[in-house]
């Protein structure tokens, strides 16, 4: 499997754009940073494939951009696009934010992404219940699981899933 995060090429990279923070992303950073922002780990000036994300939460695949002067040059408007696409189709879910939103409406910045880091928390804990429970419920199509579960070979699948017969 090949290795698309913090590839090792870029760590001169990132390392040079965390010390070289904008002072909105040091703003936003001081706020998520240290697991305050509903106890999820951030991290910062993080590596995908050839790209660097100002935030990323790992455990829910979040994206936070920090889109200042550099983001309106010429041809940067195509770029970021293209970026967020190619990080889109790994999974990750991109939430934008301009240095401007974070010097006026930094709580409503905050405010955003608790919502955002809420819903998908909420999304991953459904996915995982739904595993588990997948894991305990007697498969149907098993006569060896029908048996454990009193149903007996001979009832109807149909019957089994609660949606009735006919």
């Amino acid at each position: 499997m090949t290795k698309i995060y913090n590839k090792r090429a870029y760590t001169p990279l990132r390392g040079a754009l965390r010390r070289s923070m904008s002072k909105a992303e040091v703003l936003l950073w001081k706020r998520l940073s240290r697991k305050q922002l509903l106890g999820f780990k951030f991290r910062r000036q993080y590596g995908v494939d050839q790209y660097v994300i100002d935030f990323y939460c790992p455990k829910l695949k979040l994206a936070i951009e920090v889109d200042g002067p550099t983001h309106y040059a010429p041809g940067a408007e195509v770029y970021d696009k293209q970026r967020q696409e190619h990080m889109e189709a790994l999974g990750i879910i991109f939430l934008r934010f301009t240095n401007t939103d974070i010097y006026e409406n930094l709580n409503e910045v905050l405010q955003s992404i608790a919502d955002k880091t809420d819903e998908l928390s909420m999304w991953f804990a459904f996915l995982c219940l739904r595993a588990v429970d997948r894991e305990r419920r007697p498969r149907q199509d098993c006569k060896h699981h029908q048996a454990e579960a009193g149903l007996g070979a001979a009832t109807s699948p149909s019957l089994v899933d609660g949606r009735g017969a006919g």
